[in-house]
Formats: structure tokens, sequence, C-alpha cells
């Protein structure tokens, strides 16, 4: 269901959006449709779009990220889904232009195939909290917005694995033609993202090793317990017999 997947995000973003993509965006009450934009921005005449003055693209690109992290963070409840995915893909242009350098992911495609491409990059984070820092214009048509994250990385029980709770600052710039986001360009410190990963992976490891080294102290354990069963019965039945000869 949608608001089960909604509180892992990562999962959620790729499944659903992937299924999108494939055109398999189905019939059921709980998988909310997005609204297509009636033309491609790269087919508008100039003419027939917005003075770039005269667009908000801070108040734009504001409610953008503000959606955004409440996905992000399961903040969502099931009943409003369809209506924030819809208002939120009405921001985007027919084709958007979407690089993310440290992480080697480049296309340009409609905004389901954007979410679809930027949600493998968080595979595997929980986030609890998602605060705008700054949203700035630096052109007419480009704004750059500053997010922090507050994530971590669960067990296979649910629990927050020691060491992977923590910040990250994300930076998105986004360029604008006419109201709708026609390009898409992501920073982040790469060495946070590896690092809550190789401290989830340690601590796994770490705990697989025990759970091998006390798995290891139980069957010795068990086996000195048998053996001195044994001994004790041998021990019976040699004093038996010598009961018996006597």
């Amino acid at each position: 269901a949608v608001a089960a997947k909604a509180t892992d995000p990562p999962a959620f973003f790729r499944d659903y959006f992937t299924k999108l993509a494939g055109g398999n965006q189905g019939s059921t009450s709980d998988t909310p449709r997005l609204a297509a934009t009636p033309r491609s921005l790269e087919d508008t005449p100039r003419s027939m779009l917005p003075d770039a003055e005269s667009v908000d693209i801070i108040g734009i690109a504001t409610r953008v990220f503000q959606i955004l992290g409440d996905l992000s963070t399961g903040a969502v409840p099931q009943e409003d889904m369809k209506a924030k995915l819809t208002e939120l893909s009405k921001n985007f242009a027919t084709n958007i232009k979407y690089d993310v350098f440290i992480e080697d992911v480049h296309g340009k495609g409609p905004f389901v195939e954007l979410m679809s491409a930027l949600a493998p990059i968080w595979d595997g984070l929980i986030i609890t909290k998602a605060k705008i820092i700054d949203v700035k214009k630096r052109l007419d048509t480009v704004a750059i917005v500053h997010t922090m994250y507050t994530a971590h990385i669960v067990d296979g029980d649910g629990n927050v694995i020691e060491g992977t709770d923590g910040e990250m600052e994300v930076a998105v710039s986004v360029r604008f033609r006419g109201e709708k986001i026609a390009q898409w360009y992501q920073e982040f410190d790469k060495e946070i993202l590896l690092g809550k990963r190789a401290k989830a992976k340690a601590a796994l490891e770490a705990r697989a090793a025990a759970a091998v080294e006390a798995a290891v102290e139980d069957a010795a354990e068990e086996a000195a317990t048998n053996g001195e069963a044994a001994d004790h019965e041998e021990g019976e039945a040699a004093t038996e017999a010598a009961a018996v000869e006597a």
C-alpha cells in the first residue's frame, strides 16, 4: 500500500515511480495518478511563456522541496498522497534534464523518470527530518535550494544502527522555463553517505561475527555437557558391573 511505502521513501520512489515510468499506472484506489503536462515546454513558443521576471521561482522552488521533504519523511497520509503528487508534478516540465555528477546520474525525461533516477542514491536510508535551510535566486530562471536531511540506516529488525544517524545537506539548482522546472542539478557530500553505509556494514558484520562466535561457544558448551553426561553414564555402568561381579 502507498501508506506503507511512504514510511520507506527510497523504496516508495523507486517502486512507485518505476511503475509509472513503465506505464503501469493501474487503477487501484491507493495508486495516485500524476497529472500529465498537456504539452512540452520545449514545444511551447516563447511568446506564450510567462515573463521570467514575473515568475516567482523562489516560491515555486520552496513549495516543491517542502512537498519532497514531506514525501521523503513519510509525513504525507495515504489520503493526501494523490493530491500531493499531482501538485508536485505540475511544477515540472514534460522533459527535465537532470545531473548528479557525483553519482554519475544523468538523463532527460519526465518527472517520473527524474524521481526514479534519484531514488537509488538514497537506497537504505530512512529520512526522519527534512528542513529547507536556504532558497536563493541565482538568475532570473535559476533557484538554488539547500535542504538539511536527518537520516539513519536500520538493521533487519528495524533498529537504528549506531553511528549512522546524522545530518546531511543536499543542494539542488533548478532552472525554470516559464513556471516549470526544466533542469535539475544536485550536489551533496558523498563522503557522509558512504560513511553511513560503511558504519552500517561494519556494525552488521560485527553482529554476524558475534553471532557465529556465540554459536560456536554454545556448541562447545553443549558438547562438553554431553561429554560429561556420557562419562557419568559410563561410570555408573562400571559401578553396576562391579557390583554384579561381587
